[in-house]
């Protein structure tokens, strides 16, 4: 279930009254006779007044914050945190996953069951990849040389065209612009953990176990 929209309007409007009321107590308290700068030529009156406007704020955003109004950016990230930490996770799985498989006293079937689980996440690494190398890839670049785009595929994110995209969020879909130009997507759910849990469940069934048995979490 999303926000009330009504407690939402109402939020809004709290922020904005407390906004405007903090802004001029800052502004008489810094400058009794007013905002726009006097006595001084012509040439400096716009950096003076854009200097004053520039302290005012950022004396008002303190204030704003001391009061419990958080800043947006604060607001609209963390969904894009978790998403990111959702990803890496599964990166480690696999490339755990990966290292199992390549041990030479591993059920050969351990191999099938990693190449299945990149047949059920195909975007995963390429997604990880532009997450760790978000540098290059604000330059639409792949180990210095451009990215060839190509066009979005909109049941991945609602955007048209050949355009980079860093992150992007549509519903439970996190994504980015992978280095081959196409854009990758991976669903942040339950649908997904049920893959990761089921793949661990198959390697955990190719091993030959022995002893009692033992229930886990401990």
């Amino acid at each position: 279930m999303g926000p009330d929209p009504r407690q939402a309007m109402e939020s809004q409007a709290d922020e904005f009254e407390a906004r405007v009321r903090i802004s001029r107590e800052v502004e008489s308290k810094l400058f009794p006779d007013g905002m726009m700068a006097k006595g001084i030529s012509n040439e400096g009156f716009i950096a003076e007044c854009d200097k004053r406007k520039l302290l005012v704020d950022a004396k008002v955003r303190r204030q704003m914050w001391e009061r419990g109004f958080l800043p947006p950016s604060f607001l609209r990230m963390p969904p894009f945190i978790f998403a990111k930490a959702f990803i890496h996770a599964l990166d480690l799985f696999d490339k755990f996953l990966g290292d199992i498989a390549k041990d030479p006293g591993a059920p050969t079937t351990v191999n099938d069951i990693h190449e299945n689980f990149g047949v059920s996440l195909p975007d995963l690494r390429g997604i990880r990849n532009s997450i760790q190398h978000a540098e290059d890839r604000s330059k639409g670049e792949h180990y210095g040389r451009k990215i060839d785009l190509k066009e979005v595929d909109k049941s991945k994110i609602g955007i048209e065209g050949a355009v980079l995209v860093n992150k992007g969020l549509k519903g439970n879909k996190f994504g980015t612009t992978m280095s081959d130009g196409h854009y990758g997507a991976i669903d942040v759910s339950v649908q997904t953990i049920d893959v990761l849990r089921n793949t661990l469940l198959e390697v955990y069934s190719a091993f030959e176990w022995k002893g009692g048995e033992m229930l886990y979490p401990i």
